[in-house]
């Protein structure tokens, strides 16, 4: 089955911070990179692992062009598993939902704290969860 896990929450809550911290996870599995562009803090990643090709989509803010983005890496890749992440509601939501029934959509939110100093702590934990969360679905 495929699967596309949506990382959903408002402006500046962590979601972008959360990829990053899974594309570290994944990296360390020594995958296959097929597609790597990596930017500050927004970047598309492209891996096969474990015979399952799982991208990473890191920005998903309106006006992102995310659904063509969605579209792009499905025709280019055909993965497995995409992570990306989105708004609450609006277009870059609704770019999601229309990938289904092809991909089962899952959606996380991120942690917040009132401590700013506590997010990357935050977004490492979460980021490890949702990683454990695919591999014990088998999705990964």
């Amino acid at each position: 089955m495929k699967t596309l896990l949506g990382i959903w929450n408002a402006h500046a809550k962590g979601k972008s911070s959360t990829c990053i911290e899974l594309r570290k996870i994944i990296i360390k599995k020594n995958p296959v990179v097929l597609l790597d562009d990596p930017k500050r803090k927004d970047f598309t990643l492209v891996v096969r692992l474990n015979r399952k090709v799982i991208a990473i989509l890191s920005k998903g803010d309106p006006g992102s062009g995310l659904k063509e983005r969605l579209h792009d890496v499905i025709s280019d890749f055909k993965p497995h598993v995409i992570i990306t992440t989105c708004r609450t509601r609006g277009k870059t939501s609704r770019a999601i939902l229309g990938l289904q029934p092809a991909y089962d959509v899952i959606w996380s939110s991120t942690y917040e704290s009132e401590i700013s100093a506590l997010q990357p702590t935050l977004n490492r934990i979460k980021a490890r969860q949702l990683f454990n969360l695919l591999l014990k679905l088998k999705r990964l």
